[in-house]
């Protein structure tokens, strides 16, 4: 049980990382393709986006590690999954919105 929480922590520890440096400007962190067709403008507003959605999954991943350690497989399972499609969500729409 353990060594999931300190994994799932690591791994938000990781990804709240990546959304602070993304959302400091850091764009050189997403891939070129995702940012290859975003105006020089907007690419502020579109790291703000993609640094929310990261920040979501990183507290689904954190909250997901304090339900391992209630021993509640479905929190576990329930938050981790609404992190992840809430973040996709957040990131795809961003993508959407700015990418013409």
């Amino acid at each position: 049980m353990y060594p999931g929480i300190l994994i799932v922590t690591i791994i938000a520890g990781v990804i709240f990382y990546l959304a602070f440096q993304i959302g400091k400007g850091h764009t050189n962190l997403i891939h070129d393709y995702h940012v290859r067709n975003i105006k020089e403008k907007d690419m502020p507003k579109y790291a703000k986006l993609i640094s929310k959605g990261l920040y979501v999954i990183g507290l689904g991943s954190l909250l997901s590690g304090g339900f391992m350690y209630l021993g509640s497989v479905v929190g576990v399972l329930t938050s981790i999954f609404a992190g992840l499609l809430i973040g996709i969500v957040i990131i795809a729409n961003a993508q959407k919105r700015f990418e013409k």
